[in-house]
């Protein structure tokens, strides 16, 4: 949640910028930016920890009207160190949609420009809890090393599920 939000002089380059200071989290993040891969998160976990917490904040901001559009591995933190729980980290300080990488974006806004994407909807920020438990269940992105462009090429043959868990096996 933002303990305190303003417009603050940088000195360089000199200037006015919006800020917002946010309490930090307890934990860390659940994979680090520049991550690769992590070890896969076991099922139950995933459900307690991730989608229930997650699923929660979201029906939170749906209910005021609000989208986060940030949502991915990189983003979510644990609440404490026992590593039970995670919560949502910023959606606020960018564009909406501005800083998803494309495999958590749906087709269409994966073909837009990031700075371009719009608040979205709830359903952009489900797909992107639905590609987030992919990447935490398998413990690494399934499109690495692929381009953005070609993620989308390949999410409009294959459909977003079949590029995103191929011939893995996920239970129902």
């Amino acid at each position: 949640r933002p303990v305190r939000w303003g417009v603050v002089d940088t000195p360089v380059p000199r200037r006015r910028s919006f800020a917002v200071i946010y309490d930090q989290p307890a934990g860390e993040r659940l994979m680090a930016p520049s991550a690769q891969s992590m070890s896969p998160m076991p099922e139950e976990r995933l459900i307690k920890g991730v989608i229930a917490p997650i699923a929660a904040a979201l029906a939170g901001l749906a209910a005021r009207g609000i989208t986060h559009r940030a949502l991915r591995p990189d983003n979510l933190f644990y609440r404490d160190a026992s590593h039970l729980q995670v919560q949502l980290g910023d959606g606020a300080m960018a564009p909406p949609g501005a800083t998803q990488p494309v495999i958590f974006e749906t087709i269409e806004n994966g073909m837009t420009d990031p700075q371009g994407r719009g608040p979205g909807s709830q359903a952009d920020d489900l797909y992107a809890l639905g590609a987030t438990v992919v990447v935490l269940l398998f413990g690494h992105n399934p499109v690495a090393g692929m381009d953005d462009d070609a993620i989308v090429a390949a999410k409009i043959d294959k459909g977003s599920y079949g590029v995103l868990v191929g011939n893995q096996s996920v239970s129902p």
